[in-house]
């Protein structure tokens, strides 16, 4: 059921350009080329090859299909947006989320330079985004949409790629409460838990994959359907 959900939407599949053999089955064709691959699975059991994952005995625990959903990382932009890249790949649609973006015009590059590394693979191979936007939340009297453009605009258009687009809101205080660090995308999410900013190599952070439940919640009850009154 997920893969056919994936296979629906056609955006979370990358092609391996591994050579295609028409004349035999898939799982053959897998099976030839199973050192690119962390598994095999089918649906059904093959004796010459009892490593294949037979469906019906595959599980979340199962270990070549087992997936990490946190790990920790040095918070440098190269490190982060290594760490992003699967998800920055795949998607189309991207809100970055980062209550603490543009609080010190000072510091600006912490969250400038992974932003850039983050649309640059977004971007990469002249990939076109249908919607990105980044969501803060100034916290000071100065957060104008002027002092946004005069502290950070010249800065911004350095990093965003030729022809992408991308929207900044600057969330008002009131009922628009939020404080999730995170990259979400119509495919998945992941959470930074020390925000999208850079530090120095010996800081790290841990990274979360936001699981389903809590991913629908930040897309359709925040950053879609409740979108803040003051967009920069």
């Amino acid at each position: 059921e997920i893969i056919q959900d994936l296979k629906n939407k056609k955006k979370a599949f990358d092609c391996s350009n591994l050579d295609f053999d028409t004349s035999q089955e898939w799982t053959n064709n897998a099976i030839k080329h199973k050192d690119a691959f962390a598994g095999i699975i089918a649906n059904k059991k093959i004796q010459y090859y009892p490593d294949l994952l037979y469906v019906l005995e595959t599980f979340e625990d199962t270990p070549s299909f087992k997936v990490n959903r946190d790990i920790v990382i040095p918070r440098t932009a190269e490190k982060m947006a290594l760490c992003a890249r699967p998800l920055l790949k795949n998607s189309r649609e991207i809100f970055f989320v980062d209550p603490y973006f543009a609080q010190q015009a000072k510091e600006k590059k912490r969250w400038i330079d992974p932003f850039e590394k983050f649309l640059q693979i977004a971007t990469n191979d002249g990939k076109e985004l249908s919607k990105c936007e980044y969501h803060f939340k100034e916290q000071n009297t100065r957060g104008t949409i002027e002092y946004f453009k005069e502290s950070y605009g010249r800065d911004l258009e350095n990093a965003i790629p030729s022809g992408v687009e991308v929207k900044f809101f600057n969330w008002d205080p009131g009922p628009n409460e939020f404080h999730v660090r995170a990259i979400i995308t119509e495919v998945g999410g992941i959470k930074f838990d020390s925000g999208l900013d850079s530090a120095t190599e010996n800081k790290r952070t841990p990274v979360d994959i936001i699981g389903a439940e809590i991913l629908n919640f930040y897309k359709y009850s925040k950053y879609q359907n409740e979108l803040p009154k003051s967009p920069n």
